[in-house]
């Protein structure tokens, strides 16, 4: 009878054989457990003897899982060393933040009061109400479907600020959902309307961020609406009606903003063409 301690080393066991035909002696290797445990079983035995296997198995397992999903997650929130400034460093969004708080006034009076509401609002008000008793996931849907149906859009001038990392383009105005619901924007402006929305629905400032990126199909920077649900799941929503639980790989994300911080996603390591970013900063520095 052979004896297995639970969970140890690998251990070189000798012995002499009975009635062995070369007289000689039998080496075996057994696997040495710390729990003492005997019996002729052969299948507890090999229970036993893959365990380790099965275990080590399972960790890599759950690491390679962990890995990927970080590696093809919609947006990584957790990127406190790409933290460049608060928003007093970029004031043409810092006002507009300031701005956003005042009206805010103004659509909670509409919310209260039906029959005051402003035309402009009116449709918002209808989509609040709607989202009260929605999940998480139903509200994100909802607003991006109900943003991404206003076509009126246009184009906004861009301007450059300067970190030690080089000239970064950012918006040279913003604009809130008030002024959005009356008279439109460019892509920014969905986002940052999606974003103050689904603050008014509960969201918390560090589960939104909007995204400013290189679009590598289209040769021009975009911006998309960054969010992450209670357990950690993350999702972008763009200017169509769909939810990316991954990270599209026509973007490069270069820096993003909320109400609070503004990340810098290392423009270094953004592969844009030399030539773009040539004749972006020709234009800038007219």
């Amino acid at each position: 009878m052979t004896s297995l301690l639970n969970f140890g080393t690998l251990r070189l066991i000798s012995g002499s054989s009975e009635s062995s035909s070369s007289g000689g002696s039998t080496s075996v290797f057994v696997l040495t457990r710390f729990t003492q445990l005997q019996s002729n079983d052969i299948k507890t035995k090999m229970k036993v003897a893959l365990a380790p296997r099965c275990f080590v198995r399972c960790t890599l397992l759950i690491v390679l899982c962990t890995w990927t999903s970080s590696l093809f997650a919609a947006y990584e929130f957790d990127t406190e060393n790409e933290l460049l400034s608060d928003t007093s460093s970029l004031k043409s969004w810092h006002d507009t933040i300031l701005r956003g708080q005042e009206q805010d006034e103004v659509i909670s009076r509409c919310l209260k009061q039906k029959d005051t509401c402003p035309r402009y609002l009116r449709s918002l008000r209808v989509i609040l109400e709607k989202s009260i008793d929605l999940e998480a996931d139903q509200k994100v849907k909802l607003v991006n479907q109900y943003v991404n149906r206003f076509r009126r859009y246009k184009n906004d001038k861009q301007f450059t600020y300067t970190n030690e990392l080089g000239k970064v383009y950012v918006r040279q105005d913003w604009v809130t959902v008030s002024e959005f619901l009356r008279g439109g924007g460019d892509c920014e402006d969905y986002a940052t309307t999606k974003y103050q929305i689904l603050r008014r629905l509960g969201f918390a400032p560090d589960d939104l961020r909007i995204v400013i990126a290189f679009d590598l199909f289209e040769r021009e920077y975009h911006a998309i609406l960054a969010v992450r649900y209670e357990d950690g799941r993350s999702v972008i929503l763009d200017t169509d009606n769909r939810i990316y639980r991954k990270k599209p790989t026509r973007y490069k994300y270069v820096y993003a903003v909320n109400e609070e911080y503004v990340w810098d996603h290392n423009i270094a390591s953004v592969r844009i063409p030399r030539r773009h970013i040539n004749q972006r900063r020709q234009v800038s520095d007219r």
